[in-house]
């Protein structure tokens, strides 16, 4: 059993551009076929920390003492199989993928390392694929990791009361998947600041430091701030100060309402990809969620508690709370009655003007139709028709009245413009007074019937 030489400088490697090597067990009965499939990894800029495994005894040490990535297994060894390695991988770390690495594998043999547990298989001839299947093996089992971490947590939140023990179980297991040293949750006080309310792998002078911050106050107050969650990989001042260079923050939000903060704190290799922010926001989600549940509830106790106090007995005060129950099922049952009524009157309005609106459509088609007619007959006649609106605008509407005047046909044109270009006279030939003139007498209200001009 040995590790790789050069597993001190991948890892000082990967935690200088911000992430952790790849933890590998390789199992093979050949030392130099393993340097080969670290060789390839390495090759297509895989940096890799391995041990390696010869008998199974040393698998199973291994994985008890070891946390991998990924295991990386010939098929043929010496007295065992590639089948005796997924039933210890199965046994001691089930959610740990394991690649099958062999040479000449059949198809039988690599269905049964599929049916076994195996994610996939590459052959010893075609390396090359290895470092693609490690890393589609490693993206795919934190996934899994992601989405068990998120159930098992949302499923002991709901279950147990909000207690110390509940949020510290669930934040320490996203801490080793993260790679993270250090986690700090924060909870808005009476005072709208934010106290630190657990953590885990924090030194007292960091712990002491974020034993209460305002809202705004470094990367955990800024998430509460904007209620947004951040990543901080770059160099920050304020994290330095705790001994940390990383960091992955998420506010705790209820309905928009801030209830505190969720901090994962590391430095090295500590990997913050866009997954571990959303990882971070799930569990600040669900921590929102039970602590939202654990106010309500205590505050439900409280008002149960005042309610038995100022109760003269215990009977007579739950006799008030099966009476209000009454009342409240009461009320919603009125509300639905009252809800069904307005429902009705809405679609029976809504009838009566679609109703309205076809019939005012009908009518204005009418009157087009009317308007259209009133022209053509207008059109037809052979005295001049003249029109004066009751602003004093006067319109020729007919061939005859343009005939008869020698005018051009005009729309809309002021009176007095009309008897300047106009003589009107009486039936003797003699000019008639402008102001004796029929259309501005009726202008004036007078009714005029029978009038020669």
């Amino acid at each position: 059993m040995r590790g790789s030489s050069n597993e001190q400088a991948a890892a000082q490697r990967a935690g200088d551009r911000g992430g952790r090597p790849v933890r590998a067990l390789i199992v093979d009965d050949l030392e130099s076929d393993a340097k080969l499939m670290v060789h390839e990894l390495e090759r297509a800029g895989v940096e890799l920390a391995w041990r390696h495994a010869e008998i199974p005894e040393d698998v199973e040490r291994e994985l008890a003492d070891e946390d991998f990535d990924v295991v990386l297994c010939d098929f043929s060894l010496s007295g065992y199989t590639a089948l005796d390695v997924l039933e210890i991988a199965r046994r001691e770390r089930p959610e740990l993928p394991v690649v099958i690495v062999s040479a000449g594998l059949t198809v039988e043999r690599a269905e049964q390392t599929r049916d076994a547990g195996a994610v996939d298989y590459v052959l010893k001839e075609y390396l090359y694929r290895l470092p693609a299947v490690v890393r589609r093996a490693i993206r795919e089992a934190r996934a899994v990791q992601r989405a068990g971490l998120l159930a098992h947590s949302a499923s002991r939140l709901l279950v147990e009361r909000w207690s110390d023990g509940s949020f510290r179980a669930v934040c320490s297991r996203a801490m080793r998947h993260l790679d993270a040293d250090a986690w700090a949750l924060h909870l808005l006080d009476e005072q709208a600041a934010l106290t630190l309310a657990g953590s885990d792998g924090l030194a007292a002078p960091a712990r002491n430091a974020l034993a209460r911050l305002t809202v705004g106050e470094g990367p955990i107050g800024r998430a509460a701030a904007t209620g947004r969650g951040e990543a901080i990989t770059a160099p920050d001042e304020w994290l330095e100060r705790l001994g940390v260079t990383r960091a992955a923050v998420q506010p705790l939000l209820s309905g928009g309402a801030l209830l505190g903060t969720l901090a994962f704190l590391g430095s090295g290799w500590m990997a913050i990809e866009a997954e571990d922010l959303e990882l971070v926001a799930g569990l600040a989600g669900q921590l929102a969620g039970a602590a939202q549940r654990a106010r309500l509830l205590h505050a439900a106790e409280v008002r149960a508690q005042e309610a038995f106090e100022r109760a003269a007995e215990r009977d007579e005060a739950l006799e008030n709370l099966k009476a209000t129950h009454r009342q409240l099922e009461t009320a919603l049952e009125e509300l639905q009655v009252t809800n069904e009524e307005l429902e009705q009157r809405v679609a029976e309005r809504t009838t009566q003007l679609a109703a309205e609106v076809a019939a005012h459509r009908r009518a204005e088609a009418e009157v087009r139709a009317s308007e259209v007619r009133l022209l053509a007959a207008l059109e037809g006649m052979a005295e001049e028709v003249w029109i004066c609106d009751p602003d004093g605008r006067m319109s020729l509407l007919n061939v005859a009245s343009v005939t008869a005047m020698r005018l051009g046909q005009f729309k809309a044109k002021p009176y007095e413009d009309v008897l300047r270009e106009v003589e009107i006279l009486l039936p003797d030939g003699t000019p008639r007074a402008t102001e004796d003139a029929p259309l501005l007498r009726s202008l004036n209200g007078e009714v005029v019937r029978g009038e020669e001009i």
